[in-house]
């Protein structure tokens, strides 16, 4: 090895060190950040806060440290990769110490001890993040891409244990056994865990790409069309969506009640867009799965209140309002009316998704 290549291996290796020497100071905070609130220990709490000082410190370290390595050595391929994770890997660590710190001010100002659910909440989403935060940590330390794509996966289980703990801290505010500031304490630091499990996905991704280059594939966005029935609208909607951002979209329809039959003018009239309905099924909200697995919920007849109760806590909820259609009409008069929601719906889909994706999805092929 040349005196380059040593110096080269010497400095990241530095770096290296001092990451993995961060990672495990943020995942000690989480740690004493839990013990402290559910043991109601408010020197640990403190503690923990002024500690962040040091992770933060660390950070800009380290920060330095590759910017330093970057001027000096020129790396190209794995290691300007590794570098660049590194750096994204920081700020990822120094995120995870704030929410320790956001835990730690919650437990030192709560008026009162947790109760068993409670404490059964935050134990369970503190079990789950912090896992998948030693996982993460572990594969990017070792550069295990199989263990960082398995940790990937256990995200959704914490998503779904959040929402357990929303849905009853929901009900604890309706029986007024908290009073508000705890309970908004309290979703602060469901939050908080649950940011730590997809901080600690983010991790994982960063492994990937440093490892093997391998960049975060784009989830296609999940979109619900509501109607009073299965009817044109839903079905003219959907058909839109599937049409234009099958690559990345996923849509689907409900009504309140199922059509009554097929609407052969709305079929010859979609025909003319290459659209075929004949082997479309009817649908109603009681037949969709569970709603948290959507990104938006729009509503194309009324407010979505109407329809859906309790919506749940990540799903967007949009109200669109168009031209209406006289389904009693008929000829050119309907022909035209179908065109104009069919113009207004194609718009609003379009602009929806490039917000959400980009230009690249409505321009890209799909």
């Amino acid at each position: 090895m040349s005196h380059y290549e040593e110096r080269l291996e010497h400095d990241i290796s530095l770096i290296r060190n001092k990451t993995a020497d961060l990672a495990l100071k943020a995942e000690t905070a989480i740690r004493d950040a839990i013990r402290a609130l559910l043991t109601a220990d408010h020197s640990l709490s403190y503690e923990t806060i002024i500690k962040d000082n040091v992770i933060n410190r660390d950070n800009e370290e380290i920060t330095k440290l590759c910017y330093a390595f970057i001027a000096r050595h020129l790396p190209s391929a794995g290691h300007l990769r590794r570098v660049s994770s590194i750096l994204h890997l920081c700020i990822f660590l120094e995120r995870i110490g704030d929410q320790a710190v956001g835990i730690s001010k919650v437990a030192v100002n709560l008026t009162k001890p947790l109760d068993e659910k409670m404490t059964r909440h935050v134990m369970r989403l503190e079990e789950e993040s912090r896992h998948m935060l030693h996982q993460a940590i572990a594969s990017f330390n070792h550069e295990n891409v199989e263990l960082a794509r398995s940790t990937k996966l256990l995200d959704s289980q914490a998503d779904h244990t959040f929402q357990n703990a929303f849905a009853d801290l929901s009900d604890e505010k309706n029986k007024a056994t908290w009073p508000l500031r705890d309970l908004l304490g309290l979703l602060s630091v469901f939050y908080s865990l649950e940011r730590v499990s997809d901080l600690s996905k983010n991790i994982c991704e960063t492994t990937l790409f440093a490892v093997s280059g391998e960049t975060k594939k784009r989830k296609p966005v999940r979109i619900l069309f509501l109607a009073e029935s299965d009817n044109y609208l839903c079905r003219m909607a959907e058909a839109i969506g599937l049409k234009s951002f099958s690559r990345c979209g996923i849509f689907d329809r409900a009504g309140r009640v199922p059509a009554r039959e097929e609407d052969a003018d709305l079929s010859q009239f979609m025909q003319e867009y290459g659209i075929d309905f004949k082997s479309s099924n009817f649908s109603t909200i009681e037949m969709l799965p569970r709603l948290d697995g959507f990104n938006v919920i729009i509503s194309l007849q009324g407010p979505v209140s109407g329809y859906i109760s309790a919506l749940p806590f990540n799903v967007v909820a949009l109200e669109w309002q168009g031209p209406p259609v006289v389904l009693t009409a008929s000829g050119e008069e309907k022909h035209r009316a179908f065109k104009e929601m069919f113009v207004y719906l194609s718009e609003k889909i379009h602009d929806l998704m490039e917000i959400m994706r980009g230009k690249e999805a409505v321009c890209g092929p799909n």
